[in-house]
């Protein structure tokens, strides 16, 4: 109901895995992000291109976290979503 949504605070943390790339995961959580939340995103081997990706569409600061359970993973550690403005030059 809408007065449940009211009462409902942002959350610190948003964190997903294996559901969508890098650039289409922003779009999802955005609506959750406020100045103080961070996202906590398991991201395989394909890191580096979805965070290219992303950046086109997306303003954020992104540190990247090795995984301890696979190899090749990362956790990337967003804060600071924006969607960029349009007609911004990358």
């Amino acid at each position: 109901t809408a007065a449940t949504q009211a009462s409902l605070q942002a959350p610190d943390v948003v964190s997903a895995r294996a559901l969508a790339p890098l650039d289409k995961l922003l779009g999802l959580a955005a609506a959750l992000f406020t100045p103080v939340t961070v996202g906590l995103f398991l991201k395989g081997r394909d890191v580096a291109a979805e965070l290219e990706a992303a950046k086109k569409a997306w303003n954020f600061n992104a540190d990247l976290v090795p995984s301890r359970t696979d190899r090749d993973g990362r956790i990337v550690v967003v804060r600071n979503l924006e969607p960029k403005s349009e007609g911004m030059n990358p």
